[in-house]
């Protein structure tokens, strides 16, 4: 245990709430990440200098911010590797973007017996609507058929499973690209052969980014993404903000879904991150959550009472992506949680929002990145061994 994060104090140095609760542990940044200074900075200045409703005028204040949008949509389209800006939109976050995009899917595209491949074990935001868009195509006297997928012990998708259930009515498979419990990137997304089946097979490939926004490189293009959900609030930008990309050619007008007044300040804030990211460049981001990942993940080994669930201990993959669950014998999720909440150390405990709870199981999840500490995580193990060693 003897390493250094590479770059942590840099990165950490750039988030306040550091500075101001230098006793503060925070290990529950899959659930939300800190801020970033800049983002706070350009949200106070432009409720205190530059507030207006964009798009509904032509004044001076409404003229610049139109332009910042025009320039963080073009980050983004950058940071994604999207064809062009046109296809990024700004949503209010990832569950408020997949409903929506569900709705879309079901006005335009889907058809009487077509079929929808999805994973139980995805966040519930992602899963649900299809059921219930399955459950209106039935009061219609329609059928729209969601399959559901078979999850290896791994936490992947079981390709073999998978094409056996591809049909000629397959419309759309849903994929999660960082998984928020098991930590597990999916490696369809990274498999070419895996892509050109399903492109062969005309069928959409929709991912939940929520997860890796922030701490993965993401390119829709080599991935083959058709419609890609995230969520700027895991990506130490604010609440009720994210970014949405939806291929040119796949629905008409696609900015209905998104009409209204938008999170400004919101999406400035989104600019904030993308700006740093570009400045510490995401391959060094996502080394410094692979480092620090490990460094837990060694740690948590040295402790007999410590059963990991799905992810980085049981599917031999190089990084956890900064998700760690696990449950420790002789006490629940919630009494860890409790424990480790008495000395200032944030983690999760739960089924973590999942479709399918009793598979996904309860648990405790501790989330890192590239801010978290060597001395986070020392802390956080001795604490941790001590509650173990009290059982």
């Amino acid at each position: 245990m003897s390493r250094v994060f590479p770059d942590t104090l840099k990165i950490r140095d750039q988030f306040p709430i550091f500075r101001e609760r230098p006793d503060l542990i925070f290990l529950d940044s899959a659930s939300t990440t800190q801020k970033l200074g800049k983002a706070i900075d350009v949200i106070t200045s432009f409720y205190t200098k530059e507030n207006t409703n964009v798009g509904r005028s032509l004044s001076t204040l409404d003229v610049i911010a139109q332009r910042k949008i025009a320039r963080i949509r073009e980050q983004a389209s950058v940071h994604i590797g999207a064809p062009t800006p046109e296809s990024i939109f700004f949503s209010f976050g990832a569950s408020h973007s997949m409903r929506g995009v569900t709705n879309m899917f079901f006005e335009q595209l889907l058809q009487d017996g077509d079929e929808i491949l999805v994973s139980p074990s995805d966040h519930q935001s992602y899963v649900q609507p299809w059921y219930e868009v399955a459950a209106v195509y039935a009061a219609l006297g329609k059928r729209v058929k969601i399959v559901e997928l078979i999850v290896s012990k791994n936490g992947q998708i079981d390709w073999a499973d998978l094409k056996s259930k591809v049909t000629a009515r397959t419309r759309l498979v849903n994929l999660t690209h960082i998984h928020n419990v098991y930590g597990n990137a999916s490696e369809i997304l990274y498999n070419s052969e895996k892509i050109a089946f399903l492109k062969s097979r005309n069928i959409i490939i929709q991912v939940d980014g929520a997860q890796s926004l922030s701490k993965a490189v993401i390119d829709v293009e080599g991935m083959g993404i058709d419609v890609l959900h995230t969520s700027g609030h895991k990506a130490f930008a604010a609440q009720g903000v994210g970014v949405v990309f939806l291929r040119p050619t796949l629905f008409s007008n696609p900015g209905r879904l998104f009409e209204g007044t938008p999170h400004v300040a919101g999406i400035y804030s989104l600019g904030a991150f993308f700006d740093f990211a570009a400045e510490i460049g995401m391959a060094q981001i996502e080394a410094v959550v692979e480092e620090v990942t490990k460094y837990t993940y060694e740690g948590m080994r040295s402790i007999p009472s410590v059963v990991f669930t799905t992810g980085i201990a049981q599917c031999g993959c190089n990084s956890g992506n900064g998700i760690l669950s696990f449950t420790l014998s002789g006490a629940s999720s919630v009494e860890v949680g409790q424990y480790l909440n008495q000395h200032t150390i944030y983690v999760r405990s739960g089924t973590h929002c999942n479709f399918d709870p009793i598979n996904i199981g309860d648990s405790v999840r501790v989330s890192v990145h590239a801010y978290t500490s060597k001395q986070d995580i020392d802390t956080y193990l001795d604490v941790l061994h001590t509650f173990s060693n009290a059982l």
